[in-house]
């Protein structure tokens, strides 16, 4: 096969990288392939058809697919084939023009990397992901990074139960308002740090389904989330939490708290010397938690229930 004058096979990576603004239509057959790691990385193209002969359905990596395609805005989908795909992260990474994408054809049971697939997607408004089978996927961190003008994701089948990593998965995200995780299954999460970094818009989130017996870190978890008013960690295990640092903090709306779980060890004074809880919030403790944080510090200002 050539491609501007020079001959490439399909174990060659970045063989678009040079097909300049424009919009391509794609007519390979694929059939005998089994990567397409890096295919378009970093190419300048506006707009990708791949039509009914691209056949993908013995891929295995599509990772770093359209990794740099900063100025792709409309890219058709429809005839992918993703069933036997165990490899997608880093795919639309960069993909900074793409406004919405169609990815209701994707068949997602096998594949396990989905780390920053959609990271720095800086123009993707809205995006439907209820088709997406996660249960195999081991890390997802850095998922929508820095997709700042993000305000509705539909995750209602995200069923994470193999995910180690959820850190940065929302970082950034300045526009999202709301966010349902009502199917996250986080058992075997270790990782959740900075997971809602400087989401300013974001008003409340419901994590009470939230397991935790594996999490060792939760820094910042919420810092910047200024417009957060309330909190919901009632189910949460701190048992396995190994830092903790700054989870709450620059968070000036912070009213209610509820941590009526947490069992008091020496690691949770983390919680106290990181700018943890705003003296204003109500904080929901159990009884226990309570006394241990009475004796080493002042509270008599602090509005608690014990439960």
């Amino acid at each position: 096969m050539t491609i501007d004058g020079e001959k490439v096979d399909f174990c060659t990576t970045y063989i678009f990288k040079s097909a300049g603004k424009h919009k391509v239509i794609v007519l390979l057959d694929l059939s005998e392939m089994f990567t397409l790691n890096s295919i378009f990385y970093n190419s300048e193209m506006t707009s990708i058809i791949f039509s009914e002969k691209f056949n993908t359905k013995k891929i295995i990596y599509m990772n770093n697919m359209f990794k740099g395609c900063s100025q792709l805005t409309s890219i058709n989908l429809s005839y992918f084939n993703t069933k036997n795909v165990e490899n997608m992260k880093y795919m639309f990474l960069e993909c900074r023009s793409l406004v919405s994408l169609d990815l209701s054809n994707f068949n997602t049971q096998n594949v396990e990397y989905m780390n920053s697939m959609f990271k720095n997607c800086t123009s993707l408004i809205s995006i439907d992901l209820s088709n997406f089978d996660v249960r195999k996927v081991k890390n997802i961190n850095s998922f929508f990074y820095n997709c700042s003008s993000l305000i509705y994701a539909n995750l209602s089948s995200f069923k994470i139960r193999n995910a180690e990593d959820i850190s940065y998965m929302f970082k950034n995200c300045a526009s999202l308002t709301s966010i349902d995780l009502s199917s996250f299954d986080t058992e075997n999460v270790i990782n959740m740090t900075q997971t809602f970094y400087q989401c300013p818009l974001i008003k409340s989130i419901n994590l009470s389904n939230f397991n935790t017996k594996n999490l060792e870190l939760a820094s910042s978890m919420f810092e910047g989330c200024k417009s957060l008013t309330s909190i919901n960690l009632s189910s949460w295990v701190n048992t396995k939490i190994d830092n903790i640092w700054n989870i709450f903090k620059d968070c000036p709306s912070l009213k209610h708290i509820d941590i009526r779980s947490f069992e008091w060890n020496k690691k949770i004074e983390n919680l106290l010397s990181s700018d943890f809880l705003p003296q204003s919030a109500e904080l929901i403790l159990n009884n226990d938690f309570y006394l241990h944080l009475s004796r080493i510090t002042n509270i008599t200002k602090w509005n608690i229930t014990t439960i």
